[in-house]
């Protein structure tokens, strides 16, 4: 009964979602354009040209790629002296 209720939801949730994907075509606007060049424009300020045009090619992937493997180095080498219970055993006996 529950499989049956599953698959019943399943199919009454996306039968909807999937015809009605396809009816907008137009690209979603990101936070800069929707709301940060709407309000610089009525304060009379245009936009102005990034110091780093991450657009272009896969500069963004690199970015990330390389933040990654900084970030996972510094962990790597960090988790040593984070996960080891330290012994003060020998220090109370002396």
């Amino acid at each position: 009964m529950r499989y049956r209720c599953g698959i019943l939801l399943f199919i009454v949730i996306m039968i909807p979602a999937i015809v009605f994907a396809g009816e907008r075509n137009e690209k979603w606007e990101g936070v800069d354009k929707a709301v940060v060049e709407r309000i610089a424009k009525e304060q009379g300020r245009e936009a102005s040209e990034p110091f780093i045009n991450t657009e272009q090619g896969d500069l963004m992937l690199f970015l990330f790629l390389t933040a990654g493997a900084v970030g996972g180095f510094i962990a790597g080498y960090s988790y040593r002296a984070l996960a080891e219970q330290k012994n003060d055993s020998r220090e109370k006996t002396a």
